[in-house]
């Protein structure tokens, strides 16, 4: 296990915190979930650890630059016009 102070120090060095990168893995799952599921933002929040759907949606909005509900529109939208470009025939 890596002492305290080393970690700190490397995450200096990466001008990061640890926060930072609890916040980049929690966005990173909050935006897959969005993506993947058709889940309430309140099970999204609780599953990645949120302690609200309030802090989630702000947590994705600074992320992503747009609303939860944009987002997820986006990302669905995105993925059928992919799904369909796959399952198209050869012309």
């Amino acid at each position: 296990m890596l002492p305290l102070r080393t970690m700190r120090c490397r995450l200096l060095q990466l001008h990061t915190r640890f926060s930072m990168l609890v916040a980049e893995v929690c966005g990173d799952q909050a935006r897959h979930y969005l993506a993947e599921t058709s889940w309430s933002l309140n099970r999204i929040a609780q599953k990645v650890g949120y302690s609200n759907a309030a802090n989630q949606r702000q947590a994705v909005k600074r992320c992503t630059d747009e609303s939860l509900q944009r987002f997820r529109s986006r990302i669905r939208t995105q993925q059928t016009a992919r799904t369909w470009d796959v399952n198209r025939s050869p012309t």
